[in-house]
């Protein structure tokens, strides 16, 4: 159950796989990894934006697109068409 200080979703609640390979959809390149963030009934999105803070995923509840290339080692995270760099992603209770 949720509370102030838990309401995260554990890594065994929603499982991450990662993809090495190119994101067609974006143009990415063949070193890109990347993962698509899908969270459960109840619970929200959230990405945690360099320079801005935690803000939800896409608007339409779709799963959220995050990537990184193997060269640079930075990750991104693709909300409604805006790409940032993000710091950690998570499935919170609103």
């Amino acid at each position: 159950m949720p509370s102030s200080s838990n309401y995260c979703l554990t890594p065994e609640e929603v499982p991450i796989t990662y993809t090495l390979g190119p994101v067609s959809d974006l143009g990415l390149p063949a070193d890109t990894c990347s993962t698509r963030l899908s969270c459960p009934s109840g619970t929200a999105a959230r990405v945690n934006a360099v320079g801005i803070g935690y803000i939800n995923g896409n608007g339409d509840g779709s799963p959220t697109l995050v990537y990184c290339s193997e060269s640079d080692g930075n990750w991104y995270a693709d909300v409604d068409g805006h790409v940032d760099p993000v710091m950690d992603i998570a499935c919170q209770y609103p």
